[in-house]
């Protein structure tokens, strides 16, 4: 499935694909003014292709990602969603300072790592659940 033909929904603010047989983000561009996406439950197993200036939650759980990657076009992003996938590695967060809430669980992450030193003025919420967490470093 492909996401396209979306552009002209200027107004749009919360659109929700979960449940179908995406692969790839794409077809997104214009969407301006959307706050809140929903890709739950897809195949997607990359991050890519998302420009939007006033998104404020995305939730990408249940997909088959195994990278964090390609955020830095959502400035205004306070939650993030990737429950479920197959990320090993907590990076590609830098960008996103008004990020809030994170759920990473459950991964196959090992150590906590210096990923969310980033986000340390900004974190409040940091869910990391059924992953395979041996050690917590770099999060002083």
């Amino acid at each position: 499935m492909r996401i396209e033909n979306l552009s002209h929904l200027k107004n749009l603010k919360v659109l929700d694909l979960s449940y179908n047989n995406i692969k790839v983000i794409e077809g997104l561009h214009g969407l301006d003014r959307l706050e809140k996406l929903y890709l739950l439950s897809n195949k997607i197993k990359k991050i890519e292709n998302l420009a939007l200036p006033a998104l404020d939650m995305l939730e990408l759980g249940s997909n088959k990602i195994s990278e964090i990657e390609n955020l830095d076009g959502l400035p205004n992003l306070t939650s993030l969603f990737l429950g479920k996938n197959r990320i090993t590695e907590i990076k590609g967060l830098e960008h996103l300072k008004k990020l809030r809430q994170v759920s990473l669980g459950p991964n196959r992450l090992t150590n906590i790592g210096n990923g969310l030193r980033c986000l340390k003025d900004s974190l409040i919420e940091l869910y990391m659940q059924e992953n395979a967490i041996t050690k917590i470093d770099g999060v002083d």
